[in-house]
């Protein structure tokens, strides 16, 4: 029992993809969380932050959908570079320096970071009410 769990466990750290859908999910559930407090009153964050919370609902949605459109774009970027980096090695180098790449946790990390980055922001500005309340 014990090779079968250090054998599933090897094979996700050399996944690609799971360090960034662990962030991914992170992020969906410290966006979750982040709107609940919000809607919350145990936290009334507006009376310390009034500078920064000027524009209203309408400056919220814009400065998100531009963080989103940007995370986006630079992780597609990232991925496609990561795409045309390993098809040139592999024809190159061979298949060993292909899995020593897919185990780099710096490559996961960063496409991670961009993708969380994209389903925060998408999942906070889904959130935002378009009425304000305080006026």
């Amino acid at each position: 029992m014990k090779v079968r769990i250090v054998y599933w466990l090897a094979i996700l750290r050399t996944s690609y993809w799971f360090l960034p859908c662990l962030l991914t999910i992170g992020s969906l559930i410290l966006a979750f969380v982040t709107v609940e407090l919000d809607k919350s009153d145990a936290v009334d964050l507006g009376k310390h932050l009034e500078w920064i919370l000027m524009a209203g609902p309408e400056g919220a949605r814009a400065v998100l959908s531009v963080i989103a459109t940007g995370a986006v774009t630079i992780a597609s970027l990232t991925f496609s570079i990561t795409i045309v980096a390993l098809s040139l090695t592999s024809t190159q180098f061979g298949s060993r320096l292909l899995r020593r790449f897919m185990q780099e946790q710096a490559n996961q990390l960063v496409l991670g970071i961009f993708l969380g980055t994209f389903v925060y922001s998408l999942e906070v500005l889904r959130n935002i009410d378009s009425f304000d309340d305080t006026t």
